[in-house]
């Protein structure tokens, strides 16, 4: 082998000593949107206890947080409308002000026609 074809095979080699598999990158990526998300939900959590009632805590659950859109889960089709029009602009300002990084989430309310005895996650105290 000459000089250029050992140069090679050394470059060529340092690189794949480098690389990291997909399986490493994807959980590594995996874990910190995980690690953002839970902070988020931690916090959108609290934001809604610190400023909701005790009516809606009964009736209201956090569901999904997509795209900045939190879904509260109400468990009566009746009380859907009634909660939106009384807590979706409070909510709304109050996770302006408890979420950090500079995220504007809106707020939806949906009746959560899954409720199987109310085993999610109360959205209020």
């Amino acid at each position: 082998m000459n000089n250029r074809q050992l140069q090679w095979v050394n470059q060529n080699r340092s690189r794949s000593q480098r690389a990291r598999g997909v399986g490493d990158i994807v959980g590594q990526l995996v874990s910190n949107l995980e690690d953002s998300w839970h902070g988020d939900r931690d916090a959108l959590r609290e934001a809604v206890s610190s400023i909701t009632d005790e009516n809606f805590a009964a009736h209201c659950k956090l569901g999904w947080i997509d795209q900045r859109i939190v879904t509260i889960l109400v468990d009566e089709p009746t009380l859907v409308f009634d909660m939106q029009r009384r807590w979706q602009q409070p909510l709304e300002k109050q996770l302006k002000l408890a979420v950090k990084r500079g995220r504007n989430y809106r707020v939806r309310f949906d009746y959560d026609s899954h409720d199987l005895g109310r085993n999610g996650e109360s959205a209020g105290r």
